[in-house]
């Protein structure tokens, strides 16, 4: 939806809600939810709209109207879902004077990479890291593609906060995923990357920084962003800033446990710190952690 009447319906209902998080951009809401708010508006004069008195007189006078437009609207395309966009015609007209490369871009990712250069001590290890994680996802997921991209954010941000004072990282990588000007992203979305970064940077999953915007992640959802929080937070550890000892380790599943292999002559990494968080991330995924030392991991000569 775009526009100024069609968003400010959306920013009503978000009020009325008391959506855990105040981002007009990617709001989503079922076709049947919003359709049935948009009657309800559609029914009042405008000045008995609720929190109506934030709009100006003119705004609030054409709501009812566009509210009938939009359900009507909504009926005809047969939408699955109301989604907002703070972008529009303009940008739209800039869109379409790029370069076919340019445009073939995730416009998330590219902003991801951006801050990580910007804001993060090794932005170059983030693919690394990435690649080393995976054999922790094997589950089938509706859209894989979509999961992996997140996990993908997740490893360049995850270093974003390394400037704040040590009590308050966690929040402040929070503060940057729920409220940055990202596109392409959804609440949910801002919502699972939150949760992870704040594991990541150790801190409780009830805090109140990032608590609020839980009811947005079913159970699973939250549980495998925590997951993914758990296995960056062990990455770093493990490398120290030396990308060395991810590229000659790695980790694996059985049914039972949760295996970090290194080689034996790296055996000296595996510190106590490093055992608390295999440790950590193997009861978020209901496994016993294992470090072993296999004969196919060599150190580089």
């Amino acid at each position: 939806m775009v526009g100024g009447a069609w968003r400010n319906i959306a920013k009503l209902m978000m009020r009325e809600k008391s959506n855990p998080l105040p981002i007009l951009h990617g709001y989503r809401s079922s076709r049947r939810e919003f359709t049935d708010y948009c009657r309800r508006l559609s029914r009042l004069r405008p000045q008995d709209i609720p929190f109506g008195g934030s709009l100006t007189e003119a705004r609030r006078e054409v709501l009812p109207v566009a509210s009938i437009i939009m359900a009507e609207v909504l009926a005809a395309i047969r939408a699955k879902a109301a989604v907002v966009s703070t972008y529009g015609l303009r940008e739209g007209f800039l869109f379409d004077m790029l370069d076919e490369d340019a445009k073939a871009m995730d416009p998330f990712l590219f902003t991801c990479h951006v801050l990580s250069a910007e804001r993060c001590r090794f932005p170059e290890h983030s693919e690394t890291i990435y690649q080393w994680t995976r054999p922790l996802f094997h589950r089938k997921t509706a859209d894989p593609e979509h999961r992996d991209k997140l996990h993908h954010a997740i490893c360049l941000l995850g270093d974003i906060a390394w400037r704040g004072h040590p009590d308050f990282r966690a929040e402040k990588a929070v503060e940057t995923v729920l409220h940055g000007h990202f596109v392409g992203l959804s609440h949910r979305d801002r919502a699972y990357l939150a949760v992870a970064l704040n594991q990541a940077y150790g801190a409780a999953i009830d805090a109140p920084h990032v608590a609020h915007i839980l009811p947005l992640l079913n159970i699973s959802e939250l549980l495998e962003a925590r997951m993914m929080g758990a296995a960056l937070r062990l990455a770093q550890r493990l490398s120290g800033g030396a990308v060395t000892a991810l590229t000659v380790s790695r980790l694996r599943l059985s049914k039972s446990k949760l295996y970090l292999g290194v080689p034996r002559a790296y055996k000296d990494i595996t510190n106590d710190v490093v055992l608390k968080r295999l440790t950590q991330l193997s009861q978020l995924m209901g496994r016993r952690p294992v470090i072993e030392f296999p004969k196919d991991l060599k150190a580089p000569s």
